[in-house]
């Protein structure tokens, strides 16, 4: 049985202007008790602090602070399910949330800028620590250039999720990258492309023994030091540009590169193909 809040006179989460009160907590409880069997630890959390703001969102006591698709598309997946529960209804207005969102500025335009040669990577993996975390952290760069992988996604890999299938073709490498967004956990599986740095992408799963025991921080900390190094105290490189690179140099159509990248709508993976300026536009319009 996981734990219930039942002291709510300080609990406020990350959002210290938003009361709550017994009754608002024991909406919250319940509502995640149906749901226990459904999601992770992880996103069990998320689930309560969104639905402590969208409860107080309703009593107008506190407008959503909607920043970015990723928290509206959190904000909008909790209500969805709090009306399949019966503890909203569709009359239920809530304060701060709008119908869609479409951000202001498209931080993705400048694409290029965040992109990383095969010969600008190699030479980021020499500036890392010549030391165990050193090493352990020039892997998981390796697994993210060559895979497309989000940091966290990389982090939570083991060896276990390398996997072979044999095909009329041969024999197929192939990682089994999960994710965890507030909507639940995703898998997707990415095979060694042919074409595409196949004997180093062998290599680096070779390689991988054993899993990560670095920190998220300590990732970030490390790869902006080193690409600041090579490219600037300007920079616009960071750890998220190896998956960038992948997008934009991997030797495949747009739908396949969708898939292998785990993006759910095709005007995202759009963005990397630098030619399709006007299609990227054509969807914006369209609602995409």
């Amino acid at each position: 049985m996981r734990k219930r809040i039942t002291d709510t006179s300080n609990y406020t989460g990350r959002h210290p202007t938003i009361t709550t009160d017994p009754d608002t907590m024991t909406l919250v409880n319940d509502f995640l008790d149906t749901l226990e069997a459904d999601i992770s630890p992880l996103t069990r959390e998320t689930y309560r602090r969104v639905a402590i703001q969208v409860l107080n969102a309703r009593q107008r006591s506190h407008k959503l602070s909607i920043t970015s698709k990723a928290k509206w598309g959190q904000v909008h997946a909790v209500v969805t399910r709090m009306k399949s529960e019966g503890i909203l209804t569709d009359s239920d207005k809530i304060y701060g949330l709008p119908a869609t969102y479409r951000s202001k500025k498209n931080t993705k335009h400048n694409m290029q800028e965040k992109v990383i040669t095969l010969a600008e990577f190699n030479e980021l993996l020499t500036s890392l620590p010549d030391t165990d975390r050193g090493r352990e952290l020039a892997l998981l760069c390796e697994l993210a250039y060559f895979f497309g992988l989000r940091l966290t996604e990389a982090l939570q890999l083991t060896p276990d999720d390398c996997l072979t299938e044999v095909t009329a073709k041969g024999t197929v490498w192939y990682l089994r990258v999960r994710s965890e967004t507030a909507k639940g956990a995703k898998a997707r599986n990415v095979p060694v492309i042919k074409q595409y740095h196949e004997d180093r992408c062998m290599d680096v799963i070779t390689r991988f023994t054993r899993p990560f025991t670095i920190t998220r921080g300590y990732v970030q900390y490390e790869v902006k030091k080193a690409v600041r190094t090579l490219d600037g105290p300007e920079t616009k490189l960071s750890f998220h540009s190896l998956r960038h690179s992948f997008g934009t140099f991997a030797p495949v159509g747009v739908r396949v590169k969708q898939i292998l990248l785990g993006h759910a709508h095709i005007a995202t993976t759009l963005l990397y193909d630098h030619s399709s300026a006007l299609d990227v536009q054509m969807l914006a319009q369209m609602g995409y």
